[in-house]
């Protein structure tokens, strides 16, 4: 049997080793490469990490018609590295501790990056938080690694040298 993203229908849920997986934006949703790639929900003890797949605004927005309840997460993989449109008011909705973005340094150049997240987005998030959320550029800080306990308290990890990266119970 062949299975790949377009295999996944929107509102698919399923549940391996204790992680719960839920598909909320998926191939029929789009029309294009970028907006019928695959927003996920991963789930676990009660940690939570939006992967906003390589969507637009057109599908954040979709998004939040349809599953609003599953869009708060404590990370938040961004979306299509920031390049393309972004929806803030999604991004606020998700109201994470940290973001994470594998993008080059055109993003400094963006609009959706510079303008959508970290004006209307980051800025206006953070005057209501005792702690800033944190945004993690993979070019700045390298390979990022988010460690989760069984009671759902989590951490990260970050390493320049991905020769340093240790995770336990791998060779």
């Amino acid at each position: 049997e062949f299975i790949d993203y377009t295999t996944y229908p929107t509102g698919y849920e399923w549940e391996q080793d204790g992680v719960n997986f839920k598909i909320l934006n998926s191939f029929a949703d789009g029309e294009d490469e970028n907006t019928s790639s695959l927003a996920i929900k991963i789930s676990y003890n009660g940690f939570t990490l939006m992967h906003g797949g390589d969507t637009y605004a057109v599908n954040q927005q979709k998004i939040l018609r349809n599953f609003v309840e599953d869009v708060p997460a404590q990370v938040f993989y961004a979306n299509h590295h920031f390049h393309g449109s972004v929806d803030p008011v999604y991004i606020r909705v998700t109201n994470p501790d940290l973001v994470i973005l594998q993008a080059q340094e055109a993003i400094y150049a963006r609009a959706a990056y510079m303008y959508k997240y970290k004006e209307l987005s980051e800025k206006a998030m953070n005057l209501s938080r005792s702690v800033p959320l944190e945004t993690l550029p993979a070019l700045e800080v390298g390979c990022i690694v988010i460690r989760i306990d069984a009671d759902g308290q989590w951490g990260y990890e970050t390493y320049r040298n991905q020769d340093e990266l240790v995770i336990p119970g791998y060779l």
